[in-house]
């Protein structure tokens, strides 16, 4: 659920879809059915932006779920290569006759498995990333992605507010963890003088990194 107002919203998404193909209209209507997280429309209008002003040519993704943003980057500019980490079996078998559909599996490589495994494997360098996977790991994520970024480089963190819980006082036990691990997140990256750093509410949350050169 977006955490800004319901109409604004909706206008906001309207605009995003305006610039959107059928294809990936379509993904958007099955992921909906299917509930299938996916970035939301008017962060997925932020994405697709910074990915063509900033123009990278390697972008990395943790998190694919269907291959819904690693094809939307991928068709921002046709030079871009993405390389995308996911787990679960149901979601890269949807990813893959997903990306095969748009004709994208000599850009789009699709890695399967525990994403702080194949961190550990990679050597980069990645111009642009795109962190959307276990929200108590964002720190982790970005510590080792760092290893492997040209300077300069960006990160786009999707989902950083958690629904608006992340500015709530009074917090479930069960979510608590993921809480604090994101406010630490955020006010870690914030004072970080290595970074410039945004965050917008857009969407579920999104923080922008810049790395200084």
């Amino acid at each position: 659920m977006s955490i800004t107002e319901k109409d604004t919203t909706r206008y906001l998404q309207m605009i995003a879809g305006l610039t959107t193909d059928e294809g990936m209209i379509e993904m958007e209507t099955f992921a909906q059915r299917q509930i299938i997280p996916i970035i939301h429309k008017e962060a997925s209008a932020v994405l697709k932006y910074f990915i063509e002003t900033e123009r990278p040519k390697r972008i990395l993704e943790l998190g694919t779920a269907m291959a819904y943003s690693s094809i939307l980057m991928a068709n921002s500019d046709s030079e871009i290569q993405v390389d995308t980490i996911e787990r679960d079996p149901n979601m890269i078998k949807l990813a893959r006759a997903n990306i095969r559909a748009f004709d994208l599996a000599e850009r789009i490589q699709l890695m399967e498995g525990e994403i702080d495994q194949i961190l550990k494997e990679l050597t980069g360098p990645y111009d642009f990333f795109f962190i959307d996977a276990g929200k108590s790991h964002y720190r982790e994520y970005l510590d080792r992605c760092l290893e492997i970024a040209n300077p300069g480089a960006m990160f786009f963190c999707d989902n950083i507010l958690v629904r608006g819980l992340i500015a709530k006082e009074g917090i479930v036990r069960k979510q608590s963890t993921i809480i604090m691990n994101m406010r630490k997140f955020i006010e870690e990256v914030t004072l970080d003088k290595r970074f410039h750093s945004m965050v917008l509410p857009v969407g579920d949350g999104l923080m922008i990194i810049k790395c200084k050169e």
